[in-house]
């Protein structure tokens, strides 16, 4: 009886606050444009380059359409070859709806104007609790909440591969605007914690309660 009281103890106290850095999960909407012709200011995560670029995109480079799985996506290879839909098929998710996936993903020459770039807005379907962000990425991102238009946390890009700690989460709706170009690697992944929750302060009565009663059981059994 003992025994098992403390193994229930400890694993009250194990629980209570406990949160778990993971890859973010799940089903996500997906705004998609695909531009050509791109110097790096136009390129960088902004809400103002996505919008623009989305106003005046031609007819079949503009798309809308779903994934569900894990924000983990990465293409190394040298050749620039990759297509949005092989991009996306690297973070091994299930993708709907998406007709414009043969389109190349990205191409370099940023520096003279003539860069291919794809501009990603994924949001979260599902709400979020308050937390942080560890992003691993190649070119831009920037982060919004609750239909916020200010960011939260960015790093506009393009780069190379970086990783990047985003604060300031205070839970709700997720939106997350990756954007890929200059050529690969085209990298992102997101990993979130939760915050942690924290113990309550009666807890600590509570486990010292439950320890005396079952310190009071064990004398009587063995009166």
């Amino acid at each position: 009886m003992k025994k098992t009281l403390f193994s229930t103890i400890l694993l009250i106290w194990s629980l209570a606050g406990a949160t778990q850095a993971a890859t973010l999960s799940g089903l996500f909407e997906v705004g998609v444009v695909h531009t050509t012709n791109m110097n790096s200011a136009d390129s960088q995560a902004t809400l103002e380059n996505l919008i623009r670029e989305a106003g005046t995109a031609a007819p079949g480079s503009i798309d809308t359409f779903q994934y569900e799985g894990e924000l983990n996506f990465g293409t190394f290879n040298g050749d620039d070859s990759t297509t949005i839909a092989g991009w996306l098929s690297t973070g091994g998710g299930t993708v709907t709806g998406l007709d414009i996936g043969d389109l190349q993903l990205s191409t370099d020459s940023i520096g003279n104007s003539t860069a291919t770039t794809t501009f990603f807005l994924f949001s979260a379907t599902f709400p979020l609790d308050s937390g942080e962000f560890v992003v691993r990425h190649d070119d831009g991102i920037a982060f919004f909440q609750n239909g916020s238009t200010e960011p939260f946390g960015e790093s506009r890009g393009p780069t190379s591969e970086i990783t990047t700690d985003i604060s300031g989460f205070s839970g709700g709706s997720l939106e997350i605007l990756y954007v890929a170009t200059n050529g690969n690697p085209s990298v992102l992944n997101v990993d979130y914690e939760p915050t942690p929750v924290p113990l309550p302060a009666s807890l600590p009565m509570m486990i010292l309660g439950m320890f005396g009663l079952g310190v009071l059981a064990h004398k009587r059994k063995t009166l």
